[in-house]
């Protein structure tokens, strides 16, 4: 594999916003938000802070293990949990939604990446282990997000009546149905039946989709170590009960947050606003944000009003009603795994940078955050129809009126540039300048309008050159097109809008193998990977 991926910069594919090109350069308007860089070293540090702040190891490997609990766990699984009872064991985490048949390409992106560094973590220093934990946003309860895959170009989309948070959401007849027409559109290809029967057994009428969720990664990636915690459990709710109370009482994330995205907003746009309390209410159906009102407490969308001392009541009896907003959800996790890394998103790694001030607060150690592996995978139809483009696959991030303008500029016999002819003009009327300065230097202003008329006459002329030496060629610009669009779904990267039951259909699990070959763990680099 490593011979068939060709890597990049992400600043060269066009895709990534300043704030996360900025962070992978080191900028040092970024460092104030940090608490290690991305590398080997951060790493080191991490762990060195780590090992004086551990969290309840027991409850911790109890609650993972309770999340597999319904299919057993592979070797590589257990020595894993078994290590997690140490105090020398470090975790690297990642983090998505349970998106229905996982979502976008980036979901088995982000596993990987964590796959690839707690390995490479454990051969730079032996004297550690360093277990993949993928913690499930099981309490998300954004459905239209969640909800829908695109396969082949078409939206999918769950057409159900629950609500509130989905992973407690239960697998129903509409999702059946769009399983059924997922297992239509895969099971003409070489291990398409392989795909839909590992659908068929996560998605079975009744379960949550918390748990069909994990179904699927336990299929995938079992074998490669990884664990799955599923954070909506009381007992880990529990253990968030200070930081939760504090929360409630004296506004405790919006106090330290609030401050760190508006300076960020001097650099970069910040990713999230934290608001007065930063927390849900969970109930059979409801995952509703908690208002404060006067000295009072309400329930968005509900008839739930309580004092103080009422809501902190529940907190103590029911802290499961509890659900931590974006803001205060990376600390639950930080705060539950002995992690010394996080793997997330664009946009992950952009809100994380708001939240060290809330981790000092409560003395939880911060982080390395590492933007997660990002691939473009081409197949041999792919690679057929580049090769007979004469672009490379490289050349296609650029825009493609850039290279229309570029074939245009080598195709053509005749030279479509005027820079020669507008450098005769700029020498032309330099002279004529110089002589009417001699005779009347009023003239000159005169000279300098003719001078810049001219020079914008040509230019217009060689952008009517390249127009028509364009029409010459719209064949290849119908070629780039339908390339563009295999390659760039939707104008974005492939990750965002294709999902990866197509590609295991048509080359079997080893696909998840393959990219884990070419991911990287500490080069954050994009990868054109071949199939």
């Amino acid at each position: 594999m490593e011979s068939n991926v060709t890597y990049l910069d992400y600043a060269s594919t066009r895709s990534f916003g300043p704030l996360v090109i900025d962070y992978l350069s080191g900028a040092p308007t970024l460092k104030p938000f940090e608490a290690h860089r991305p590398d080997m070293s951060g790493i080191r540090a991490a762990v060195e802070a780590r090992r004086s702040a551990q969290p309840d190891r027991a409850l911790l490997v109890q609650a993972i293990r309770d999340t597999h609990a319904s299919m057993p766990l592979t070797p590589a699984q257990e020595a894993n949990l078994e290590a997690l009872l140490h105090e020398d064991c470090f975790t690297i985490c990642t983090a998505h939604q349970p998106n229905v048949l996982t979502g976008y390409l980036y979901f088995a992106y982000k596993i990987l990446h964590a796959i690839r560094l707690a390995g490479d973590c454990a051969r730079e220093m032996p004297g550690c282990r360093f277990v993949p934990v993928f913690w499930m946003g099981s309490e998300d309860n954004d459905l239209e997000e969640l909800g829908q895959i695109r396969l082949h170009g078409a939206k999918l989309s769950w057409q159900t009546q629950q609500t509130g948070a989905v992973g407690r959401m239960t697998v129903d007849e509409p999702l059946l149905a769009l399983i059924r027409s997922v297992a239509g559109t895969l099971g003409v290809e070489a291990h398409g039946q392989e795909v839909i029967e590992m659908l068929q057994d996560a998605y079975r009428k009744g379960i949550s989709i918390a748990e069909a969720t994990f179904r699927i990664i336990q299929h995938l990636f079992c074998d490669l170590g990884l664990l799955v915690l599923q954070p909506d459990d009381p007992r880990l709710k529990r253990a968030m009960i200070p930081v939760f109370r504090e929360e409630l009482e004296s506004r405790a994330s919006h106090r330290l947050v609030a401050p760190v995205a508006e300076a960020l907003d001097t650099i970069h746009k910040a990713q999230v606003r934290p608001r007065e309390v930063n927390l849900f209410w969970m109930d059979a159906g409801v995952r509703n944000r908690i208002i404060p009102v006067g000295d009072r407490f309400v329930v968005d969308g509900t008839d739930i009003d309580l004092s103080l001392a009422e809501i902190l009541g529940r907190l103590e009896t029911e802290p499961e009603r509890f659900s931590p907003n974006i803001v205060l959800r990376a600390l639950y996790q930080e705060q539950l795994t002995p992690g010394v890394a996080f793997i997330g998103g664009g946009s992950e790694v952009a809100y994380w940078l708001e939240l060290k001030g809330l981790f000092d607060h409560f003395q939880v150690p911060f982080p390395v955050l590492f933007l997660r592996n990002s691939f473009l995978l081409t197949e041999e139809d792919d690679r057929r129809l580049i090769k007979a483009s004469g672009w490379t696959v490289q050349d296609l991030f650029c825009e493609p009126r850039q290279l229309m303008e570029d074939l245009a500029r080598r195709m053509s016999s005749r030279s479509l540039e005027m820079e020669s002819e507008i450098q005769q003009a700029e020498r032309f009327y330099k002279a004529l300048s110089d002589r009417a300065a001699a005779i009347d230097p009023t003239l000159v202003g005169h000279v300098q309008s003719l001078r810049i008329k001219a020079v914008d006459k040509l230019r217009a002329l060689e952008a009517k050159l390249l127009r028509a030496e364009r029409r010459k060629h719209a064949e290849a610009e119908q070629r780039l097109s339908r390339l563009r669009s295999r390659l760039f779904p939707g104008g974005g990267l492939q990750e965002r809008h294709e999902n990866i039951l197509p590609f295991l259909a048509r080359h079997g699990k080893g696909v998840v193998g393959r990219i884990l070959e070419a991911s990287r763990g500490c080069e954050m680099r994009f990868g054109i990977a071949e199939l």
